[in-house]
């Protein structure tokens, strides 16, 4: 059972210490947030090494989802000295911050296995395909592949993960049975799962652009599924608690 908001790592590894970023990670567990959402492209994999350390011990308390597909084209990083190299590396060749695209079963079974052992667990709840568009083309040989996963117990669920676009071609597709994508609100952009009979599942954007999140709007929010959101700062996510006590 998932809690109704989830917090996403994706600015995580703005934090530039370790024990930061786990004590974000626990306050947030601490107002009740029990789903987390990572990946390996997340701080060049330190988003997720930063779960499996705030979480070790306690995995039966929270849900946890991971992707595959999406990589670091500088490759993984230990610590946080070896990801600000790669970031400084980023802004003499700005080529190397375009991700590296790899949906191939070979990957995606390497991936998982370095992802378990970041995460400090032997299963992760759901495991995304990140962002694929219709770019997958050896989609029957990945599906089988995941099946297989959930068969033996290294996943509970998979599905996408992404901005609409990148979502949209799997709706009707069995790779698309959990679906999380991106929602506003002034543009709704995730109403595509209601036209096409589908309930909102997992969601995130909510306050992109916004200097100041509007909790207290967010929390009123009649909507399905978990909500995603993303900070780095503790005054937020006391906000958000403070927005749910209300």
């Amino acid at each position: 059972m998932t809690s109704k908001f989830g917090f996403g790592t994706g600015s995580l590894h703005h934090l530039p210490r370790k024990q930061a970023r786990v004590s974000l990670l626990r306050l947030a567990n601490e107002i009740g947030i029990t789903h987390f959402d990572t990946a390996p492209l997340y701080g060049y994999g330190l988003a997720e090494a930063s779960i499996g350390e705030a979480f070790q011990g306690r995995r039966q308390e929270v849900t946890i989802a991971t992707k595959i597909g999406l990589y670091p084209r500088l490759g993984m990083a230990s610590s946080s000295s070896g990801m600000w190299i790669r970031k400084s590396i980023e802004k003499f060749l700005p080529s190397c911050r375009i991700p590296k695209f790899d949906w191939s079963r070979q990957q995606s079974e390497k991936s998982l296995k370095q992802s378990l052992n970041r995460l400090r667990t032997d299963y992760v709840d759901v495991l995304f395909v990140h962002e694929p568009h219709d770019r997958i083309t050896n989609l029957p040989d990945l599906l089988e592949w995941l099946e297989r996963k959930v068969t033996q117990g290294d996943i509970r669920e998979f599905g996408v993960a992404g901005p609409p676009q990148s979502v949209k071609p799997y709706i009707g597709h069995k790779l698309g049975n959990v679906i999380q994508t991106r929602n506003s609100f002034s543009n709704g952009e995730a109403s595509f799962l209601g036209q096409n009979g589908r309930e909102l599942q997992f969601t995130y954007g909510y306050h992109r652009g916004e200097a100041s999140p509007c909790w207290r709007k967010l929390v009123r929010l009649p909507l399905s599924g978990v909500i995603v959101f993303s900070s780095r700062r503790k005054q937020r996510i006391l906000a958000l608690e403070s927005a749910i006590r209300c």
